[in-house]
């Protein structure tokens, strides 16, 4: 959206200010210190009829160690004081009330709000009626202040929040899983079922106990445990379903064993070692594995796989089919986009890195064919796409690096050579028009030696080994940059422009604002200071812009 500028109504809005020389003298906003482009240390904030509204310390912008209202008493009044980070309480900090007289919390904050501390209410005359403690953002009330039936109450509402009746059954089966109660998502209290033997678990206060002598039982937590038969023999189940079988050592699989899929079928028999497949046949679906879910028709070898597998993301979507060397993608392969179900490479792998001869895709178009080298691009045909399917290069790679043409909303904007993927060598920018917008070498992506056009074709600027005085204009044609360049980059004094409109004056160096400048917005000043690397670092002070006065109703219209 356009505001009106200082004496114009801009075209897009039919807004016209009518009391513009109430003010054409700049309002000043803030004055104080910057590092990094942000607010820091002493500083004042001014409202707009140049009266303090805050005089103290600034941390990384608005964040202040202490918060006040302005009240219509003309005074200020304390609400906060602690540690903030990224304009939000977080930290240590107390919270007051009543015009500062009242403290209201006084412990830890999380992201603005109460983590842990205390937390006082108070009646009209500040005679604390009741206390409430934080713990991890969870209110916990003060039985103090509580009658015996509002502590009755208390404790069924508490008992309600944490604990669950139910009764699960096994997939596909009427056959009971487990029966009772949860607190705070684990099984507290009630008979859990084994679908693969017969016997049952009751679990009381969180505890698991067999009820049947020719068992012995351990309990690993998170729903899954393992039992051992009279005759020794040792099985894991997870929430009642039988996935290990075999030889145990220091509660982790060990030895001789075998791992059992959803439906009870064998997806792997071999060996195990300290809880991981370790040599043996596989084949099937596994959810085991690297935490993902793996297909794979193989064998183990050392911990290592080897055979022809599919990997699937987190979703369950297919993410790679190929071939698996020493538990890495070595040999002939495909990936997918996991989200759209497209192919996006097939080709060579080496130690799960590619390598070799391969096809690259985008959105189902061939982006680029031809040979890889440790995961680069290296030789071949290569086209880039927008995110209309627009071409956004076109050319070639040779041993890594790009020649070609890059386009910009289907228009030609270069044409030339590349080192490690920056303008390099000679080469020539188009204007929207496809007039020549500069011709002759680059080095490191920067105008070095050559020729500067207007977008009428007329030489502006002839640049030598990156210096001298010029003007540089944007795609169509519009002027952005006017002042002084070395090592083809703005250094020294220069001016940056936006829409016909002055946005910068002041210094450069190697490219960025750097010393003191000036900022403008709608031809106004906003801010005067200084820079570093490209940010207000430094003394400075801010002004208020048109946008500021009109969203504050300050301006008539």
């Amino acid at each position: 959206m356009y505001f009106p500028g200082y004496l114009e109504t801009r075209p897009e809005s039919n807004i016209e200010f009518k009391n513009m020389k109430d003010y054409e003298n700049n309002i000043i906003k803030f004055e104080g210190e910057y590092i990094d482009g942000k607010r820091n240390g002493k500083g004042r904030e001014y409202d707009i009829n140049d009266k303090i509204i805050f005089e103290g310390d600034f941390i990384n912008g608005n964040q202040r160690p202490k918060e006040y209202k302005y009240d219509n008493a003309d005074y200020y009044v304390l609400e906060y004081e602690g540690e903030i980070l990224e304009g939000e309480r977080n930290g240590k900090g107390k919270e007051y009330s009543n015009y500062g007289r009242r403290l209201l919390f006084e412990g830890e904050y999380l992201k603005g709000n109460r983590w842990n501390g205390k937390y006082k209410e108070y009646d009209n005359n500040d005679k604390i009626i009741g206390e409430k403690e934080y713990i991890n953002g969870e209110i916990i009330e003060n039985d103090e202040y509580k009658s015996d039936e509002k502590l009755k109450n208390k404790n069924e509402d508490n008992d309600n929040k944490t604990k669950k009746v139910v009764k699960e059954f096994y997939e596909e089966t009427d056959k009971i899983r487990f029966e009772g109660v949860y607190l705070k998502d684990e099984k507290w209290n009630g008979i859990m079922y084994n679908k693969n033997d017969n016997f049952k678990i009751e679990i009381k206060d969180g505890k698991w106990n067999l009820n049947e002598s020719n068992f012995n039982i351990k309990y690993l937590g998170r729903n899954k445990y393992i039992i051992q038969d009279k005759n020794g023999i040792i099985k894991e189940y997870y929430n009642g379903y039988l996935i290990y079988e075999g030889e145990y050592l220091n509660d982790k699989r060990n030895g001789k064993g075998k791992g059992f899929g959803e439906n009870g079928e064998i997806i792997f028999e071999g060996e195990f070692k300290d809880g991981e497949v370790w040599n043996g046949k596989l084949k099937g679906l596994i959810e085991f594995v690297r935490y993902q879910k793996v297909e794979f028709d193989g064998e183990y070898i050392n911990g290592k796989m080897r055979g022809i597998g599919k990997k699937y993301n987190y979703e369950g979507k297919l993410e790679f089919e190929g071939e698996y060397k020493n538990d890495k993608r070595n040999g002939f392969g495909k990936e997918y986009d996991g989200d759209k179900d497209l192919i996006i490479y097939e080709g060579e792998y080496l130690n799960d890195i590619r390598n070799g001869k391969g096809k690259e895709y985008y959105e189902g178009k061939l982006r680029f064919e031809g040979e890889y080298l440790n995961g680069k691009r290296w030789n071949g045909k290569f086209t880039l796409f927008d995110y209309l399917n627009r071409p956004k290069f076109e050319g070639e790679i040779i041993n890594g690096e790009k020649k070609g043409k890059e386009y910009e909303d289907g228009y030609l904007i270069y044409e030339g050579e590349y080192l490690n993927l920056q303008k390099n060598g000679k080469g020539k920018e188009y204007y929207k028009n496809g007039k020549i917008k500069f011709e002759g070498e680059y080095i490191l992506d920067n105008k070095w030696t050559g020729n500067i056009y207007d977008c009428d074709g007329n030489i502006i600027f002839k640049m030598k080994n990156g210096e001298g005085n010029g003007k540089e204009y944007d795609f169509d044609g519009n002027l952005i940059y006017e002042g002084e360049y070395l090592n083809g980059v703005k250094n020294g004094k220069g001016k940056e422009y936006l829409n016909g409109e002055i946005k910068y004056e002041g210094e450069y160096l190697n490219g960025v604002r750097n010393g003191k400048g000036k900022e403008f917005k709608y031809n106004r000043l906003i801010f005067e200071g200084e820079y570093l690397n490209g940010k207000r670092n430094g003394k400075g002070k801010e002004y208020y812009d048109l946008e500021e006065l009109y969203l504050l109703k300050k301006i008539k219209y």
